[in-house]
């Protein structure tokens, strides 16, 4: 269990969504928290590879040439 306290104007704005697809709040809390987690997952992750000591990786222009852009 987790208590979260919104600003009014985003309580509000989920509210409107919940009802207007017959969703609770909590499936889009649910959803947003799971999708933002992953993605700072991914980000960490790519962070740790790219500062890992002897990590190679391209630059743009090496990419673009590359797949021909």
């Amino acid at each position: 269990m987790l208590t979260v306290r919104l600003p009014k104007q985003l309580e509000d704005k989920l509210g409107k969504l919940a009802a207007a697809t017959s969703r609770t709040k909590s499936f889009f809390v649910k959803e947003a928290l799971r999708r933002y987690l992953d993605d700072l997952d991914d980000a960490y992750v790519a962070l740790d590879r790219v500062l890992k000591p002897g990590a190679g990786y391209y630059t743009t222009e090496e990419v673009r040439d590359e797949l021909d852009l």
